[in-house]
């Protein structure tokens, strides 16, 4: 299948009035000053909880609107951001163009907040950011096999491996968010000590085999933080479906932050040509 680029500076909202109330909670004491500015949002906003696609008609039939935009192109980008040097510096443009897409199109004021990992590994589904209450972005929910919101993916595992998407991955497909939490992966690599030995690494190949691929073990932070929330959040592909991605990926860039802060002269640019053993091909 031939397939040309998404644009990458098409960003893409979640629906605006599911994930605004997801990026104010910012998990702090200041719950309430925090909430206010999502009050005043909603009130004005009440109506606008969806907003269309942008993509060019046709390119993507099952994308239907901005959040289905974002997922798009993470899935058609896939093969040529993960497992290499840019990696890292594509999913902070990624997130960046989500976060200021809520401030251009849904009227949000803040910033997108980050999941610190550290904080949840004990108990996920207890946690404030996935205890399914008014103002997290929901828990592991209960099994419902109808018709659901969330209009693309999954795609199977098999593709990461063939290097090619499914003929159908542009199609509509109907379905609902799952999640399965996984305490045990947390537990073993998303607590503090996994996550620390991240930042010592004196070269950029070196952290991002640490904090992206293993710290203590496989697989990492980065990929734990995936895999403990499980199924949709897990699925290398569509991912972004998950509101869970854009924290998770938040903290993985400060992440990546905090360790060219330690040296900025030589890390604040850094490159590498990759660390993967994995033959990259471009996308058709």
């Amino acid at each position: 299948m031939t397939f040309t680029a998404l644009p990458c500076s098409a960003s893409v909202l979640q629906e605006c009035d599911g994930i605004i109330v997801a990026l104010l909670y910012r998990l702090s004491p200041f719950k309430v000053l925090l909430l206010l500015p999502f009050l005043l949002w909603k009130h004005q906003y009440s109506g606008k909880t969806k907003l269309p696609s942008i993509l060019p008609a046709g390119l993507v039939p099952g994308a239907s609107n901005r959040r289905d935009d974002f997922t798009a192109v993470h899935i058609n980008q896939t093969f040529g951001v993960h497992l290499d040097a840019v990696f890292l510096g594509w999913h902070r443009s990624y997130v960046w163009l989500y976060e200021n897409a809520l401030r251009e199109e849904c009227g949000y004021n803040g910033y997108q907040p980050y999941w610190d990992w550290t904080k949840s590994v004990n108990n996920i589904s207890a946690y404030t950011l996935f205890d399914g209450s008014e103002y997290s972005i929901g828990g592991d929910g209960i099994y419902n096999n109808s018709t659901g919101d969330y209009n693309l993916g999954p795609i199977p595992i098999s593709a990461l491996f063939n290097q090619e998407l499914p003929s159908n991955w542009t199609q509509l497909n109907n379905h609902c968010l799952r999640r399965d939490s996984n305490v045990p992966v947390a537990q073993r690599v998303s607590n503090a000590t996994a996550v620390a030995h991240c930042l010592p690494r004196r070269t950029l190949a070196s952290f991002s085999r640490e904090c992206l691929v293993s710290a203590t073990a496989p697989p990492g932070p980065h990929t734990a933080g995936h895999l403990q929330i499980g199924m949709d959040m897990f699925d290398v592909f569509s991912s972004p479906n998950d509101p869970a991605f854009f924290f998770h990926h938040s903290n993985v860039d400060r992440m990546w932050t905090i360790w060219q802060a330690r040296d900025p002269l030589n890390r604040q640019f850094a490159l590498m040509a990759r660390f993967s053993t994995t033959t990259r091909q471009t996308p058709r």
